[in-house]
């Protein structure tokens, strides 16, 4: 094996994967889920108008605390996936499912709304660096071309194997999740280390990584919530404050 210093934005020449243990997925579906997802999330709407498209966001609480920085990924019309931390998915499944169940005096706001965990149906392998798009454009039989671009996604097979492929959006370089069913995240494995141009990574080397790019948005490591005390943070939250903890957030700044 080779070694690289793993540092994007200054990696030259290198690539790797690394398994992404335990990332919760929520899927959200039906007629009420993109109100909801406005509603719950500090995600820009003009980030997600196209099928396929990914943003991260904050989770906040009333309170305007982080419970977790998530990605939200628009999967179809109405439908909408979301990725947790690992520590976290059980708690803002719950916190969803709670006001999921709001009324007001037409009954309930979310009516038909469809909440699914589907951490359990979905593994992921990030791959990054320089030839990380060249490495999965070619396991897609070079399907990808110019169209998976940043903030974007996809269902394709790679070298035969059924994937939803994520273009993460924010980094510098290349940047790709490969999810696959749990019993097919070792043929993927062996797949990418047929490449020699790519090394295995630690998770503990991707975050740095991804720390020092500034894209690592650690809001849900903490064993207590905290509000948003970051730059990086504070550029999740879209202009218009009409979500969750909105009024607390407008509150704190104000004084």
């Amino acid at each position: 094996m080779s070694h690289h210093k793993v540092t994007l934005g200054l990696i030259q020449s290198a690539t790797f994967y690394t398994i992404l243990e335990g990332l919760g997925r929520i899927r959200l579906g039906g007629a009420p889920a993109p109100l909801f997802i406005h509603t719950m999330t500090t995600v820009d709407p003009v980030r997600l108008a196209q099928i396929g498209s990914s943003a991260p966001a904050l989770l906040l609480t009333g309170e305007a605390e982080v419970i977790d920085v998530i990605m939200v990924t628009r999967t179809g019309d109405t439908e909408y996936m979301l990725t947790t931390h690992p520590q976290t998915c059980s708690e803002v499944l719950a916190w969803l499912e709670a006001h999921s169940t709001i009324c007001d005096d037409d009954g309930l706001v979310f009516e038909g709304l469809e909440l699914t965990d589907e951490t359990e149906s979905l593994k992921t392998i990030a791959v990054y660096g320089s030839d990380s798009h060249g490495i999965v454009d070619d396991l897609a039989a070079h399907q990808l071309a110019d169209t998976l671009g940043s903030g974007s996604s996809g269902l394709c097979e790679l070298d035969g194997i059924p994937a939803f492929v994520l273009a993460y959006p924010l980094l510098p370089e290349g940047y790709f999740e490969l999810s696959v069913a749990p019993d097919l995240v070792a043929l993927l494995e062996n797949i990418l280390l047929s490449f020699p141009e790519i090394d295995p990574s630690s998770f503990e080397e991707y975050r740095n990584a991804r720390l020092q790019a500034g894209t690592w948005f650690a809001g849900a490591e903490e064993a207590e919530y905290h509000g948003v005390d970051t730059p990086q943070l504070a550029a999740l939250i879209r202009t218009a404050h009409d979500f969750v903890g909105a009024r607390s957030l407008t509150k704190g700044t104000a004084d």
